[in-house]
């Protein structure tokens, strides 16, 4: 062997025990998203991008069921995070699918993190099991919640007995708003927390589309140019208050059409209206991302008239995000965290008052200008995927 040759083995020797020493060193972080879509991916890979000294591993399901969000094309390559897939139980009754804590427990004792993200709720299964399982591997949890009702009088006993678990070990989290920190605390708990919105990829859905290409959308629609669309996108349930979309669009005053986008229950309801509104009323089966930004391109309002029960109120609204990213007007109501997300960009209107819900969309139609489109792609970046994860960071950082 010659000696230039001696030397390289030697230069790479180095360089890899430097490696090897570097990525001791590096903190690690351990992330746990119960579904496979496009924006967790997005998410990661913002992540990825700002992850600096860490290093990060995030497990995704092999497959995902939540069918209202898209799945992801092909999974991209990171550079500081390391993807798994691995099996989620799922259990129904209105649980998230949770990993399956075998396979949690073999990722602990392989990867040892410091931190443990998980990316569900407070009082969850998956937030139960980092909490067991923090205790033998002396990592701190951090979940993320949206949950803005206070459901624990309503839990049987083993969902107690799992939330007083939770309560004693987990002492960090993040929140979508401050009325989700609010329900921790009317349960005397009173973890660290801070208030960061959900992360939506803005400057996708803020992709323009030249003109010809919104004609060529609006004319394989049956939409004249001249007509102005309205829009809902997300599940046709009733507490997402479609039937009182349906209603106050009689009363408009513009010439328009209603598009719905999604699925759930009330299709079936949607087809028969559709019946009578005839060309007026347009029912879309949920699409890929990158499609749902072009037709983003369309709209002129999107609106979010969801209606508080006892069970639920309106959580975040992440369509909302979307749209304003895309300088579409927004109209909501006034269901939970609805009125914070819209801010003074858009309408906001009494939940289930048709006739208020109507005006505000003339409103909105009628008063659609640079300025306000500005303003409205101003107010989306604060769920702006960017934000999210640079606030998870800076979070991290201050409870380390």
């Amino acid at each position: 062997m010659g000696i230039y040759q001696e030397l390289l083995i030697k230069k790479i020797y180095l360089m890899i025990i430097l490696f090897l020493k570097r990525v001791k060193k590096m903190k690690k972080i351990l992330i746990i998203y119960p579904y496979l879509t496009q924006n967790v991916i997005d998410i990661l890979k913002e992540f990825d991008k700002q992850a600096g000294d860490y290093l990060i591993m995030a497990i995704l399901p092999l497959k995902s069921t939540k069918l209202i969000y898209s799945e992801p094309n092909k999974l991209p390559s990171f550079k500081n995070l390391v993807l798994k897939r691995a099996h989620f139980i799922n259990l129904g009754f209105n649980l998230n699918p949770f990993l399956n804590p075998f396979i949690f427990f073999l990722y602990l004792l392989k990867f040892k993190p410091s931190i443990v993200i998980v990316l569900d709720e407070a009082i969850s299964i998956n937030t139960f099991f980092a909490a067991i399982f923090s205790k033998f591997f002396k990592f701190k949890t951090i979940f993320y919640a949206f949950e803005n009702i206070n459901k624990i009088r309503r839990f049987i006993i083993l969902k107690k007995i799992i939330f007083q678990i939770i309560k004693k070990t987990v002492n960090y989290g993040v929140v979508c708003t401050e009325e989700a920190a609010k329900i921790l605390n009317e349960v005397n708990w009173y973890p660290k927390v801070k208030v960061i919105w959900w992360g939506v990829n803005t400057e996708l859905f803020g992709k323009e589309i030249d003109e010809q290409e919104k004609i060529l959308i609006k004319n394989n629609l049956g939409i004249s140019k001249n007509q102005k669309v309205i829009a809902y996108v997300g599940r046709f349930i009733e507490e997402k208050g479609i039937k009182d979309l349906v209603e106050a669009f009689k009363l408009i005053n513009n010439e328009a059409v209603l598009i719905f986008i999604g699925d759930g229950p009330l299709e079936s309801y949607l087809n028969k209206i559709k019946e009578n509104l005839k060309e007026k009323l347009i029912i879309l089966k949920p699409h890929k991302t990158e499609d749902l930004v072009k037709l983003y391109q369309i709209f002129d309002v999107l609106v979010l008239p969801s209606k508080t029960t006892p069970r639920w109120k309106e959580q975040y609204g992440r369509v909302l995000i979307e749209a304003m990213a895309a300088g579409v007007s927004v109209v909501g109501s006034n269901s939970g965290a609805i009125p914070v997300v819209i801010g003074n960009v858009g309408s906001i209107f009494s939940e289930g008052n048709i006739k208020d819900l109507a005006k505000a969309i003339d409103y909105e139609l009628t008063n659609r200008t640079e300025t306000k489109i500005k303003l409205l792609k101003e107010r989306a970046q604060n769920g702006s995927i960017n934000n999210f994860v640079k606030n998870f960071l800076e979070f991290i950082k201050d409870i380390e």
